[in-house]
C-alpha cells in the first residue's frame, strides 16, 4: 500500500514539474491520460491491504488517537 501511495506522489510531482518547466507537451498529455490508471491502482491497493483497523469510526473519531467519540448526534 505504501509503495503505491509513494509512486502516486512521485507521479504528481513529476507531472507538476513538467507543466511548470514546459518540458514537453507530449509528456504532459501522456501523464495526464495515465493519471486515472495510477489513481485506480492506489485505490485497489488500499482496499486490498491486509491491515484491518481495530478501532471503528462509531467508537473513535481518529484511528491514531485514543479519544472516544462523544454521544453528540
Amino acid at each position: 500500500m505504501w509503495f503505491s501511495i509513494a509512486i502516486s506522489f512521485i507521479y504528481i510531482i513529476v507531472y507538476s514539474l513538467s507543466l511548470l518547466f514546459n518540458v514537453s507537451v507530449t509528456l504532459d498529455l501522456i501523464l495526464l491520460i495515465c493519471f486515472p490508471f495510477v489513481e485506480i491502482w492506489v485505490v485497489i491497493s488500499i482496499l486490498k491491504d491486509k491491515n484491518i483497523p481495530q478501532k471503528t469510526f462509531e467508537e473513535y473519531f481518529y484511528q491514531d488517537e485514543d479519544i472516544k467519540r462523544t454521544g453528540l448526534k
